[in-house]
């Protein structure tokens, strides 16, 4: 400290230097220094935010609480507490500080702005339109709020709310193009899929170099049947959280393997995989390594039709340990082989299990003279539109109505336990299925599966079994719009909610199809 001024000022100016240069444990020296000098109110709160800035998450709350010692009613130190309880997701402990706040400064937009935020990250939807809103009656800028209304009434399935929210945005910043690309996503899910697409490239066009715009850009041309130029666009998802590895080796282009090696690696979900590991047949005049998630191993290894010599590795495999000369991600063949609603390579079944684990499973689940239905109700709750796309068990009791009719569930994971609670019966093997060549020799033995969204419904698809899909109103791009098959797999009929969340009437839809005979 030698040079230094040796008064407060003089420490508070230095340690404010040291901040601008980065030098943050020098500025935490000046800032301690005050302290010990002059421990006041103004500078606890001031040493308080720079800790905060840095992450300093307990020396900062120490502070802050030496603020309200001495000023009980100071409520920038409760909202900056509560700022920092967010954070460390102390929800509690957010809500009461940003409670004291709104009691002195009942009409504070931040504050309603940040309990809106906090009861946001913990998905109580409501809760936070109620608290957006009030905020919006005293901000002077309500962007952000718009913003984040705008993100939760989309949540919830208000629409046409969401998009009010968006145009506002959008009003006071037209030259943002996150805001046209967020009132596009919310267009494309009312059905104005065109309109959707004009502003979706109007914010391309304005950050063409963002990846995020690019890949949303490219589910709007998927799920509108534009799949070529679709494939060109989500190439750009490997610029963003859906792809985040890379492998030293080049891409490979798509031009003659002539004895190379070429790894294909898995990506996103389940049902990723399942559904474009068709494209492996189309793969000719090298070596293919295929690395896939762990519980699709023994089912790949052993199930692929028509794939020549292909190797199915985990994805505990350490890859630098593997040889091969050129890679490419599961999701790039698609765009690599031009693929179009007219030349999609749909022949099924391009899976299959050995016939000993289909006769084990069907021991297991011999009714004679029944109709055997499998069902899964929900998906991964890691996916981003779970909510939408995952509905209860209870909705499949109208099933029961239907005479001569089991059901199965083929159900994994925390909801599977759902049948032991339901008034109604369902056969659960869900502790002896292990992974999906369980799965699948079970699907096998079935006459029918009934699955929302999931990887169950690629799986039977992949093995040529008839297969109903029930979808949320506004469904993944792979399902295209308004049809009721898919150019994807013969053997899947889809029912469509016809408004949100109306999972009673697809459920509907399905038990008069089956009273009627339908396969």
């Amino acid at each position: 400290m030698n040079g230094w001024a040796g008064s407060v000022e003089g420490y508070k100016q230095q340690g404010r230097d040291y901040v601008v240069q980065g030098n943050w444990q020098a500025a935490y020296q000046c800032f301690e220094a005050v302290i010990g000098l002059a421990p006041t109110v103004e500078n606890y709160f001031e040493f308080g935010n720079l800790l905060q800035s840095q992450q300093q998450w307990e020396r900062a709350e120490n502070y802050y609480r030496r603020v309200l010692q001495l000023c009980p009613q100071c409520v920038e130190a409760y909202g900056n507490l509560g700022n920092l309880y967010v954070a460390q997701e102390r929800w509690e402990q957010a809500l009461f500080c940003y409670q004291q706040v709104l009691a002195v400064r009942p009409e504070d937009a931040e504050t309603y702005y940040h309990v809106g935020r906090l009861f946001q990250l913990q998905q109580h939807w409501q809760l936070a339109v109620d608290y957006y809103q009030q905020g919006l009656r005293w901000a002077h800028d309500p962007i952000l709020t718009y913003y984040q209304l705008g993100q939760v009434l989309d949540e919830l399935g208000r629409w046409e709310e969401a998009t009010d929210c968006c145009r506002q945005v959008l009003l006071r910043m037209p030259d943002s193009a996150d805001s046209y690309y967020q009132l596009a996503l919310v267009l494309q899910k009312q059905g104005h899929q065109f309109s959707a697409l004009s502003y979706c490239q109007q914010a391309v066009e304005l950050s063409p170099g963002e990846a995020r715009l690019h890949f949303g850009y490219a589910q709007m041309l998927l799920r509108m049947g534009k799949l070529q130029a679709g494939w060109r666009e989500y190439e750009w998802r490997i610029g963003t959280s859906e792809l985040i590895f890379e492998l030293p080796q080049p891409r490979w282009d798509g031009s003659p393997l002539e004895g190379r090696r070429l790894l294909i690696h898995w990506e996103q979900g389940f049902g990723d995989t399942l559904q474009f590991v068709r494209y492996l047949r189309l793969i000719k005049g090298g070596k293919v390594l295929l690395v896939c998630q762990r519980s699709l191993v023994s089912l790949l290894k052993e199930g692929l039709i028509g794939v020549e010599n292909c190797e199915v590795f985990s994805q505990d495999q350490e890859l630098m340990g593997l040889n091969f000369e050129v890679w490419l991600p599961l999701l790039s063949l698609p765009h690599l082989f031009g693929t179009d609603l007219g030349n999609i390579p749909n022949e099924v079944p391009y899976l299959s299990v050995e016939s000993n684990w289909i006769d084990y499973w069907q021991s297991r689940c011999s009714l004679r003279e029944m109709r055997k239905i499998g069902i899964a109700w929900a998906g991964s709750p890691t996916h981003t539109n779970d909510r939408m796309r995952s509905c209860s068990l209870s909705y499949f009791a109208v099933l029961k109505q239907v005479p001569q009719v089991v059901l199965c569930s083929l159900q994994k994971g925390s909801v599977a336990g759902e049948v032991r609670k339901v008034g109604f019966e369902v056969l659960d093997f869900s502790e002896e299925i292990r992974d999906f060549r369980d799965t699948a020799a079970l699907v096998c033995g079935l006459d029918l599966v009934i699955c929302v969204d999931t990887a169950v419904a690629h799986l039977a698809g992949a093995l040529g079994k008839p297969v109903w899909v029930l979808l949320p109103y506004f469904a993944d791009w792979r399902w295209l719009m308004g049809r009721e098959d898919s150019p994807w797999y013969p053997t899947i009929r889809l029912f469509r909610q016809q408004k949100v969340g109306d999972w009673a009437g697809v459920l509907e839809q399905v038990r008069a199809a089956l009273l009627e005979g339908d396969s």
